[in-house]
């Protein structure tokens, strides 16, 4: 079926878990959620890999059982948190002054 980055490389595939709503923003929750894990697991040197097919899962009934949750209910994101292969060198970035423009 194909390989998906992180899940069974890495020591820890973590699945976080929103319960549907109105208005739908359980997503953004989720991305809220994930952002923060992102920035820790970087400061601490770890690496990060979103598995977005999590989400996907979320309406399959024998998925749900291992969670423990009702199949539909919950809308649910992971990501894989381990040590990197290999050390990534720093990301680059321009000049907050070229890059942020103040409307009047």
């Amino acid at each position: 079926m194909g390989k998906v980055p992180g899940v069974g490389t890495a020591p820890y595939f973590i699945i976080v878990a929103e319960m549907k709503g109105f208005p739908a923003v359980e997503q953004q929750a989720l991305a809220h959620c994930l952002e923060n894990m992102w920035l820790k697991t970087t400061a601490l040197g770890l690496g990060f890999q979103l598995v977005s097919i999590t989400a996907q899962m979320a309406d399959n009934p024998a998925f749900c059982k291992i969670l423990d949750i009702p199949s539909g209910e919950w809308a649910l994101m992971g990501c894989a948190i381990g040590y990197p292969a290999e050390e990534l060198s720093p990301s680059v970035r321009p000049p907050v002054d070229r890059v942020t423009r103040w409307l009047e």
